[in-house]
């Protein structure tokens, strides 16, 4: 065990871990090229491209009495052997007070984030610079309140939309669309078509909202 000690902590050496009260995480670069290291293992032409696309992984558990969130990321370019969970590079791991994206939002630090959003490309070699572009997977419900971002399955474009998706091809005002409403509780719960006016919405004009 004291073997195994020294050679962990001769390994963590050259790791450039941050530690806050709450959080253990490295910078995003940092396990991009991880990410890469594994990869290239599945691809040998993965140097070749111009464009890399990583997957950034979230979810939340259970450990104990804490809630702990834990995010990872892989180089999806490298096929689907390094996408595995045992092929997932490690990015950081949060704890918090409860399971809350307001909690996690004021837990993640800020450089941890900023670090995420200013990679826009990545030194592999002295000449060579790739275009880095980040998937999310996992967690997307996480993803949507933490990073701004729209979830797969929303039921609006964007987060700033006020328009639902089914009503985008609206253009006229008071309009007569059909929707569907859940009625009913329990075993006698069903859906129900019924008639709803929408009205168009538009960016261009501040009367209709965007």
């Amino acid at each position: 065990m004291a073997e195994l000690e020294q050679v962990r902590s001769k390994c963590n050496e050259k790791i450039p871990l941050q530690f806050t009260k709450d959080s253990a995480y490295v910078p995003f670069e940092f396990a991009l090229r991880v990410a890469v290291f594994v990869a290239i293992k599945f691809r040998s032409d993965l140097l070749q491209l111009n464009q890399l696309s990583f997957r950034l992984n979230m979810d939340g558990t259970l450990l104990g009495n804490k809630h702990v969130v834990a995010i990872s990321v892989n180089c999806v370019d490298g096929g689907p052997s390094c996408q595995t969970a045992k092929k997932l590079v490690p990015v950081g791991i949060f704890e918090i007070q409860k399971e809350s994206n307001e909690h996690l939002r004021k837990t993640l630090p800020k450089d941890f984030l900023d670090s995420i959003q200013s990679v826009k490309y990545l030194k592999l070699t002295r000449k060579k610079n790739v275009a880095v572009k980040i998937k999310l997977g996992g967690d997307f419900q996480n993803a949507i309140y933490v990073f701004g971002l729209a979830a797969v399955h929303s039921n609006y474009p964007c987060v700033f939309c006020t328009q639902h998706k089914l009503y985008l091809h609206v253009t006229e005002k008071n309009t007569e669309c059909e929707e569907e409403v859940w009625t009913g509780t329990g075993k006698n719960k069903n859906k129900q078509k019924q008639k709803t006016i929408v009205n168009p919405t538009s960016s261009y004009d501040p009367t209709r909202g965007a």
